[in-house]
């Protein structure tokens, strides 16, 4: 049987940090006491034994902050769980904020963009006898007591520019001593005398003390 609420849910208020709290329960009981009608007690036996209920949640599909789109569809979280005689079981599962602040890149986008989601955080499982028969499922949703804070930075033109500049210094850097050595070399070989300047040096010592009167 697959049961879809068509009515809209509301989630209200952080644990320890709100006086008002507005959470969905999803309750599952042998009778339905609004109508008066209950389920055959071999088909609940028959459930425990061999069969499980399943829970899907929608999540968000893959999004790309850089250019603010939507890369796949929404999917979906699955659980599943079992049912167990003379157990009362509950599952508390809990949703948290998230808020995304994602920077301009003053290339496209030169304010600030904004994105909120909600995102399953983590799952409880509680189990205990029950008390009552006709008891069989508690499955409730509940807001984290913490609000997740992302800030999206991404290389923006003026970093691309600076990075660009500081790999021409780099570049400019290496052609200069190339070439300066390739000078250097150039000059020695067309004035080999040079390539020895403490020889020439202690000659031309030599001659200036000869010139003097």
């Amino acid at each position: 049987m697959l049961f879809c609420p068509n009515n809209t849910t509301y989630l209200q208020g952080l644990l320890y940090s709100s006086e008002v709290h507005k959470f969905p329960r999803l309750q599952i009981v042998q009778c339905n006491t609004k109508i008066r009608a209950c389920e055959e007690e071999a088909k609940i036996l028959y459930q425990y034994q061999t069969g499980r209920m399943f829970f899907y949640i929608e999540k968000e599909g893959d999004y790309d902050y850089s250019s603010l789109r939507s890369l796949s569809n929404n999917t979906t979280t699955c659980l599943y769980y079992f049912l167990m005689p003379n157990f009362y079981q509950r599952s508390e599962i809990i949703l948290r904020i998230v808020n995304s602040t994602i920077q301009p890149n003053y290339f496209t986008r030169v304010t600030n963009k904004y994105r909120n989601g909600l995102h399953m955080s983590q799952e409880k499982y509680y189990s205990s006898q029950t008390p009552d028969p006709l008891l069989l499922y508690l499955i409730w949703l509940r807001l984290d007591d913490n609000v997740q804070i992302e800030e999206k930075v991404y290389m923006t033109f003026v970093d691309l520019l600076s990075h660009w500049g500081a790999l021409w210094s780099v570049i400019f850097s290496l052609l200069a001593l190339y070439f300066l050595n390739y000078n250097r070399t150039k000059f020695y070989e067309k004035n080999p005398d040079w390539n020895d300047f403490r020889k020439e040096f202690k000659v031309i010592k030599k001659i200036i003390p000869q010139k003097l009167p």
